[in-house]
C-alpha cells in the first residue's frame, strides 16, 4: 500500500483492526504487512473487516481520488492447497509475487 493511501485511512480511520496492530516495513514510498500461519476465513470479523477495506481501496481507485496513476495497494493470499490463493488490488506493481516449496524430511 502506498504511504499516502495509509495516511488517509488512518486519518478517516477505515484501517481493520488487523492492520492497524500488526507491525509493518516501509520500503520507499509503499508499506507492507506479512502474516503468516493466519486462518483467513471470511466469517470472521478481522478478515472480513480487511476485506472491507480492500473494497474501500478499490472504490477510490475506480473513483480516481487520487491524482496519479499508481496502483493504490496489492495484497495476496496463499492457502494450503494449490487452489487456495486470492489476490487484491495490483501486488505485481509492488513487487510482490507468489513463490511455493517443496519440502520434504531430510
Amino acid at each position: 500500500m502506498r504511504k499516502k493511501v495509509l495516511a488517509m485511512a488512518l486519518i478517516s480511520n477505515p484501517l481493520p483492526e488487523l492492520l492497524a496492530n500488526e507491525v509493518y516495513e516501509t520500503v520507499d514510498d509503499c508499506v507492507y504487512w506479512v502474516f503468516e500461519s493466519i486462518k483467513w476465513y471470511p466469517d470472521y470479523e478481522d478478515i472480513r473487516a480487511v476485506q472491507e477495506f480492500f473494497n474501500y481501496l478499490d472504490d477510490l481507485n475506480d473513483g480516481k481520488s487520487f491524482n496519479d496513476a499508481d496502483p493504490l495497494y496489492g495484497a495476496m493470499r496463499m492457502g494450503e492447497n494449490d487452489d487456495d490463493f486470492e489476490v487484491w488490488g495490483d501486488p505485481y506493481e509492488f513487487g510482490i509475487e507468489s513463490v511455493r516449496d517443496i519440502t520434504y524430511p531430510v
